[in-house]
């Protein structure tokens, strides 16, 4: 019933932060639409990465289960070039890996946690971001970015979450500078 609202058939997808929740529903509702899927996650997550695989092969769709942790440029690059290794081209990308893993006062957060957040929440997704759109450039056929926010980003809150507020509003606005600054067969 989904692939006759919206279809994705014949569409390769790639979705970080796709072993469990936002991710992993994502993923299950791609593959009903018809695409194939790379999910990926934390290194620490691969059981869970796996019975997510499975779970999209059995609508009968491909999946390719890649653990890789966003914040590590080295582990993108490898999870770029896996993909298209196994599927020759990414048609859609879904920034949805997150972390809060500290909740502190601003003026308390110490800076390695301020940087975590950081690097998981907006850096990770910068920088897949650029070489998948690279990818999309390259291929010629365009392609979609999406990056997973929360309303977090729009408001500022005192409930010890300060800097996943800065970082998601700092992923709202990179989403609009990249869409502003790539071609108009990659929308975001």
């Amino acid at each position: 019933m989904l692939e006759s609202l919206f279809s994705l058939k014949g569409k390769v997808a790639l979705i970080t932060g796709g072993s469990r929740g936002i991710g992993r529903a994502i993923a299950l509702a791609y593959a009903e639409a018809g695409a194939d899927l790379v999910i990926s996650s934390r290194n620490r997550r691969p059981p869970e990465l796996q019975k997510v695989a499975e779970e999209i092969q059995a609508v009968g769709k491909k999946a390719l289960p890649v653990p890789a942790h966003v914040g590590r440029k080295e582990e993108l690059e490898s999870l770029v070039q896996k993909t298209l290794e196994a599927f020759g081209r990414i048609d859609i990308l879904v920034n949805n890996a997150g972390a809060n893993p500290v909740l502190s006062a601003m003026i308390d957060l110490e800076e390695d946690s301020f940087e975590k957040v950081l690097e998981v929440n907006l850096k990770g997704a910068f920088l897949l971001s650029k070489a998948v759109a690279r990818e999309m450039i390259k291929k010629g056929s365009g392609g979609r970015i999406i990056n997973m926010s929360s309303v977090s980003g729009l408001r500022a809150r005192d409930d010890g979450t300060g800097a996943y507020c800065i970082s998601k509003a700092a992923m709202n606005m990179m989403t609009q500078v990249m869409a502003w600054s790539l071609p108009p067969t990659i929308s975001w």
